[in-house]
């Protein structure tokens, strides 16, 4: 138990790792510097199993899609005071309910809607709010994006090794067998 325990930890820390690196990079070719937000959505739609990160990743993606969506418009339509952002947060959280294609954790609709719409505390003006919810939205959007495909790499990976010692434990098979039927016979 405690062997399977260590080998998920270490699939799961690789593939952060890995697609923090790859993040990063991608980031940082098209302009934004410290993609924290992407960081914080891939860690967070990561689990020891494949399978599970990957759904994990695709629903967290169509949360995080409503929520930037109604914090665009929210930033987009009406001046976003304390009331306008906490009547944006609501109305994104309510919305997941209504969704339930995505299924997964409600809370991430919320939850991305007040990252985006937050950006227009951390500025003064709309123009540089507007602009700084939309490299928020593409930061929490891109995070999912490469979840998803670490998760496919991973899987494609593991399947592959699957099929590799499957024919590994046949062939072995068939030599140990016919070792022993040939020590038996001769």
């Amino acid at each position: 138990m405690q062997s399977s325990i260590t080998y998920g930890a270490g699939c799961v820390t690789r593939r952060i790792f890995f697609g923090v690196v790859v993040l990063w990079q991608i980031s940082a070719a098209l302009g934004d510097a410290v993609p924290v937000w992407a960081t914080v959505s891939l860690v967070m739609c990561s689990e020891i199993d494949t399978e599970a990160s990957f759904l994990r990743s695709m629903r967290r993606l169509g949360h995080m899609s409503v929520g930037c969506a109604i914090a665009l418009a929210a930033l987009r339509a009406l001046r976003v005071n304390l009331f306008g952002f906490a009547i944006a947060v609501a109305l994104a959280s309510l919305a997941a309910f209504f969704i339930p294609e995505i299924g997964g954790n409600w809370r991430a609709t919320g939850a991305g809607t007040a990252i985006v719409a937050g950006a227009r505390f951390d500025t003064f003006t709309e123009s540089v709010a507007l602009r700084e919810a939309l490299v928020r939205s593409a930061e929490v959007l891109g995070g999912c994006l490469v979840c998803t495909s670490d998760c496919l790499a991973s899987k494609s990976v593991i399947a592959s090794s699957r099929r590799n010692q499957k024919t590994n434990r046949t062939i072995t098979h068939r030599s140990w067998r016919r070792n022993w039927l040939g020590s038996y016979r001769g």
